[in-house]
């Protein structure tokens, strides 16, 4: 008869969008959409560049219908974790 091998214990898990840690830091997941933030972010500046004449207030609906909802996400669940000051640091809060 052949022996399996333990089974491995999962580390974390994206569901919903939101990736759940075995300790609930949520360290991944703050690391996971501030990455995701900043190419959005740097994809939109990219493609709209300054100098097309894009002001203050296009850049703010940019910024308030793309970025915002996408740090927003699920925020009930993890907001918690921002008690961390390294994390208040990589969200900018």
């Amino acid at each position: 008869m052949v022996e399996l091998p333990p089974p491995s214990k999962v580390q974390s898990l994206k569901y919903r969008g939101i990736i759940i840690e075995n300790k609930l830091t949520f360290k991944d997941h703050i690391h996971y959409i501030t990455d995701k933030c900043s190419k959005l972010n740097f994809a939109l500046s990219k493609r709209a560049k300054l100098n097309w004449g894009l002001g203050h207030g296009a850049l703010n609906t940019i910024y308030t219908g793309a970025i915002l909802p996408l740090l927003q996400y699920g925020a009930p669940i993890w907001i918690k974790a921002l008690a961390k000051l390294s994390y208040k640091i990589k969200l900018k809060v």
